[in-house]
């Protein structure tokens, strides 16, 4: 069965990687949009992370190298359509600044 989802209204809070979503046991989940609105007065930076089961994030799992995000921008990043992660595979996001990025996931789960 393939279920469309969405993570809404997120806020990304600490400054380093942190895990936002992990695929469940026995499903697979395929990346559609991920939208993220810098609601601060200064330019924020982000970097996502698509992680294996039992892996941290790092130079090896980054799908955007460190994104700069102007004050009152949004943006989508492309990179994450179409992965697919696996159970356990998690979206990590580390941000410049605490609580001024909100986020929009889109995935579909697969099971």
């Amino acid at each position: 069965m393939i279920t469309p989802k969405s993570l809404t209204g997120t806020i990304l809070t600490p400054v380093g990687a942190t895990t936002y979503y992990t695929c469940p046991v026995n499903t697979k989940a395929i990346g559609t949009k991920l939208t993220l609105l810098n609601y601060s007065a200064g330019a924020e930076t982000i970097t996502p992370y698509l992680v294996e089961s039992g892996g941290t994030a790092g130079n090896s799992n980054m799908i955007e190298k460190t994104k700069t995000i102007a004050a009152g921008e949004t943006i989508d990043l492309s990179s994450i359509v179409n992965h697919v992660m696996l159970p356990g595979d998690t979206l990590q996001i580390a941000c410049s600044t605490v609580s001024t990025i909100s986020m929009k996931f889109s995935y579909y789960e697969v099971t």
